[in-house]
Parts: C-alpha cells; structure tokens; sequence
C-alpha cells in the first residue's frame, strides 16, 4: 500500500494483467462471432435470403459440391477449437499471476 495522498504506480504485472484480459475478451467474442455467423446464415437462407451472399438466387438456387458443407464444417471446428484453447491458455495464464500477486 502507498501512503495516502500518493498516486498508485502502474506496475508490470498490472500492465500484464490488463493485456491478458483484453485478449481473453477478444477471444472470447471472437468464439462467438464464428459460432453465430453459420446460424445468422441460416436463418437467412430459411427467410428466403441469400444467405449473406452465400446463394445469391437463394436457397433454391443454390448448387454446393458435396464437399463444400464439410470443408465448411470442418473449418469452422477447427477455428473454434483454436480459440477455446487460447481461452484456457489465457485463464491459466491469469490464474497463475494471481497466485504469484500473493
């Protein structure tokens, strides 16, 4: 603690801290935004849209090889993997400076 009437330091392991937050929540919204973009396109393509350029004469219209749904799939797996395990790197990561703070 500082005595009183001094301003509080920004230390390095605030600093850190702050930085391991912000990329926690960007991650985080990141997973999100992938996880929602395939509904988003659905709903869409249900309502008689283009699905967001997808199919632009929609759903009807619209000619997939049978390998592009799984390549899709399988892409959008692997992103969300990715992120989750940042997100797991990141709270371990927050965890343990915590600790070494006590």
């Amino acid at each position: 603690m500082l005595p009183a009437g001094e301003p509080e330091r920004v230390t390095y392991r605030s600093l850190i801290m702050l930085l391991l937050r912000l990329l926690f929540f960007g991650v985080v919204f990141a997973a999100v935004v992938v996880a929602a973009v395939p509904t988003f396109i659905l709903v869409n393509l249900s309502n008689g849209g283009s699905g967001f350029g997808v199919c632009d004469g929609g759903l009807g219209s619209c000619d997939f090889a049978f390998v592009d749904p799984v390549e899709l799939s399988t892409a959008l797996m692997l992103v969300l993997i990715v992120l989750v395990a940042l997100v797991r790197v990141g709270v371990h990561l927050s965890r343990r400076m915590r600790s070494e703070i006590k």
